[in-house]
C-alpha cells in the first residue's frame, strides 16, 4: 500500500470515527422525534382502518416517495404489448382477472392487492386504501376518441397515442393503472394485408406507486407468462450467505457514521445537477428503439464485464450527449 493509499484509509477511518460520535450525540434529541413520527403514524393507520375496515396499510418509503408527482411531472409508467390478431375488450379484462386483480393465494388472500386499491395521503401518511366497490371493468376499456373506437394505422400512430396520454391524470377514487384496448393495422416489417387491423395494441398505463421496472418485468413472468416446465427438471436452491449478510450489516453501518458528512454536504453544496431545479412543462414524450438482440447485449455485458443495465444506461448517456450538443449548435446558430 503507497502513501496515498494509507492516506486515504486514515481519512476513511476518521470520518467514520466522526460521523459515529455525531450520530451517538445526537440521539437524545432524534430518537423523541422518531418516536413522535411513529406514534402518528400508527394513530393515522388505525383511524382509517376503522373507516374502512381492513385491507388497509401504510405505504412503504419509495412507494410514498412516488406518490408526491404533480400535474407537471406525473410518475406514470407507460407500455404496450402489440398482439397479432383480433383479441376483445373482454379477452382482456378475464385474463387480467383471473391472473392479477382475481388471483389469490392458498391462504384466499389477494396476491397483488395493490392493483385493486388505491394509494392516497392522510393526515400526512401515504396509505393504501381498497377502492370502492372494484371491478377490472372500470380499468380496461376500449381505446376511443371523441366516444368513437381509436383504430391505430401504424407504429407512429401508436406513439404518438401513447404520448398524449401519458400526461393524463388518473381519476379519483380509483385504483392507478389502466388498460386500453385497441386494433393495430401495421406493425414492424409486418407489410401485409394492410386493408385489415390484423394486430391489436394493448396499452398500459401505471402509476410508479404499484412498482418499478424489475417489480414490474417479474410481475409479467410470474402471472402473465404461460411457462412450461417439464417435471423431470429440478432448480438448485441456493442456501442463505452468511457473508451476504456481513456484507448488509458493514455497509448499514457505514452509512450511518457517514450521515452526517452526507447531511453538511448537502446543505452546503445543494444540488449542482443542470438538469434538477428547472420547472417542468408537464408534458412527456415517448420513445422506443427498433428490435435489440438481448443475446448481443449479452454478449457486450461479458465483454465489458458489465450489466444490461449498464450498457442501457450508457445508450441513454449518449442519447442525452448528442441530443444536448445538437440543441447547443442550434442555439449558437440562433443566437
Amino acid at each position: 500500500m503507497g502513501l496515498n493509499g494509507l492516506c486515504w484509509w486514515v481519512a476513511a477511518v476518521s470520518q467514520s470515527v466522526v460521523g459515529l460520535a455525531v450520530v451517538v450525540l445526537l440521539l437524545p434529541l432524534v430518537v423523541p422525534v422518531l418516536m413522535v413520527l411513529w406514534t402518528w403514524r400508527c394513530l393515522v393507520l388505525l383511524m382509517v382502518q376503522a373507516i374502512y375496515g381492513g385491507g388497509v396499510y401504510v405505504a412503504s418509503g419509495m412507494e410514498a416517495l412516488f406518490t408526491l408527482d404533480s400535474c407537471s411531472a406525473r410518475a406514470v409508467i407507460s407500455g404496450v404489448a402489440v398482439l397479432r390478431g383480433k383479441i376483445s375488450v373482454a379477452a382482456v379484462r378475464k385474463f387480467l382477472a383471473e391472473r392479477i386483480t382475481d388471483a389469490r393465494d392458498d391462504r384466499g388472500r389477494f396476491r397483488h392487492p395493490n392493483f385493486r386499491q388505491v394509494v392516497e395521503k392522510r393526515c400526512g401518511v401515504v396509505v393504501w386504501i381498497p377502492e370502492n366497490n372494484f371491478h377490472v371493468d372500470k380499468h380496461v376499456s376500449e381505446l376511443q376518441l371523441d366516444c368513437r373506437p381509436r383504430l391505430l394505422q401504424d407504429e407512429d400512430d401508436l406513439l404518438s397515442e401513447m404520448s398524449a396520454r401519458t400526461n393524463l391524470p388518473f381519476p379519483r377514487g380509483l385504483a392507478r393503472w389502466e388498460v386500453l384496448v385497441a386494433p393495430l393495422k401495421r406493425f414492424g416489417t409486418d407489410k401485409e394485408n394492410i386493408g385489415e387491423w390484423q394486430h391489436t395494441a394493448v396499452i398500459v398505463r401505471l402509476h410508479h406507486a404499484h412498482g418499478d421496472g424489475r417489480s414490474i418485468m417479474a410481475l409479467i413472468v410470474s402471472a402473465l407468462e404461460d411457462a412450461y416446465i417439464p417435471e423431470h427438471v429440478s432448480f438448485p436452491v441456493s442456501s442463505p450467505c452468511s457473508s451476504g449478510n456481513i456484507y448488509r450489516a458493514a455497509r448499514f453501518l457505514w452509512s450511518v457514521t457517514h450521515l452526517p458528512w452526507v447531511v453538511v454536504r448537502v446543505l452546503t453544496r445543494g444540488d449542482a445537477s443542470s438538469l434538477h431545479g428547472c420547472r417542468l412543462a408537464g408534458s412527456k414524450l415517448l420513445a422506443w428503439s427498433p428490435p435489440i438482440s438481448l443475446a448481443a447485449l449479452k454478449k457486450g455485458r461479458a465483454l465489458a464485464g458489465v450489466s444490461v443495465n449498464d450498457l442501457l444506461l450508457t445508450g441513454l448517456a449518449e442519447a442525452l450527449y448528442r441530443y444536448s450538443h445538437s440543441s447547443s449548435a442550434l442555439f449558437m446558430k440562433r443566437s
